[in-house]
């Protein structure tokens, strides 16, 4: 049986569990449980998205929605050089927050990038962020449709407080865990290899 989208991947979560009763909300809100443990544990390069006017016009700036974390920050106006990291405690000692001129430095602050100095600047930002959730029944991403047996795994091991104690969950968990690791295993030897490297390019408004 073919699993590329979510309407395949619920009869999937069906046919595995032996629960045909399983409602579509049910299985809606384990495959959104599975999802978003997939997206805060994985980076691998279908998750990197690249933007090439990034705009800072004061010192807090909200981060790109789906934000998970960044592979590289880099200024080009207005002048061109790297954006470092630096910790709130060090930045702070650093420049007074007062200061407008150009960024030099950057920090995650829950949802927001802090740059110090805190003028404005254009930014080249390359970051991971989260893949499409399923929102239609015809929908997919790039696990669904590589590593089908990702989201099936935990979609499954999310059943347990459903179902109570059962002897397959821990297969379903151990499952799980070695096709995560088989995927991000092989997008590195992907990467290694030379394999074009090409982030999703953020459309301008």
């Amino acid at each position: 049986m073919a699993i590329s989208t979510r309407a395949e991947l619920r009869a999937a979560i069906k046919n595995w569990s032996k629960r045909t009763e399983l409602s579509d909300t049910t299985l809606d809100e384990l495959i959104a449980l599975a999802h978003s443990e997939i997206m805060g544990r994985v980076r691998i390069r279908a998750m990197e998205t690249r933007d090439q006017a990034f705009t800072i016009s004061s010192e807090l700036t909200a981060l790109p929605t789906g934000f998970r974390e960044f592979r590289s920050v880099q200024r080009t106006a207005p002048t061109s050089g790297p954006m470092e990291l630096y910790t709130p405690s060090v930045a702070a000692k650093t420049y007074d927050r007062s200061d407008s001129d150009t960024p030099l430095f950057y920090m995650i602050e829950g949802g927001q990038i802090r740059t110090v100095p805190g003028g404005g600047a254009t930014l080249e930002i390359v970051y991971y962020a989260d893949l499409d959730d399923f929102s239609a029944d015809g929908e997919t991403n790039w696990i669904l449709t590589n590593y089908p047996g990702i989201y099936l795994f935990g979609s499954l091991k999310n059943l347990a407080p459903y179902i109570g104690h059962d002897e397959r969950v821990p297969v379903w968990e151990k499952e799980f865990e070695r096709l995560l690791t088989v995927m991000q295993v092989e997008d590195r030897k992907a990467s290694w290899s030379g394999a074009p490297n090409m982030p999703r390019v953020k459309s301008a408004p």
